[in-house]
């Protein structure tokens, strides 16, 4: 069974990633109160998002869909099936 691509629910939508959703991953990543919670680089800049978004885009979706989690328009973190 093939899982969707975008799961709405009335607060938020689960998607699959965007190229263009690196501002928003620039926004979140460098909010030491987020960033304390995950493996990410310190100082977090422009290029770590723009590598993760493309890695996270080009992940064949089939053997491990990833979602972008999207709040009132807005990126602000993910989740994945593994």
């Amino acid at each position: 069974m093939a899982l969707p691509r975008t799961i709405r629910t009335e607060r938020l939508t689960l998607r699959a990633w965007a190229l263009a959703d690196v501002d928003h991953v620039m926004a979140y990543a460098q909010d030491p109160t987020w960033a304390r919670h995950l493996p990410v680089p310190q100082p977090y800049e422009r290029r770590h998002a723009v590598e993760w978004v493309a890695r996270a885009h080009l992940t064949d979706w089939e053997q491990h869909p990833l979602w972008a989690i999207e709040l009132n328009g807005r990126v602000v973190g993910g989740t994945e099936l593994s």
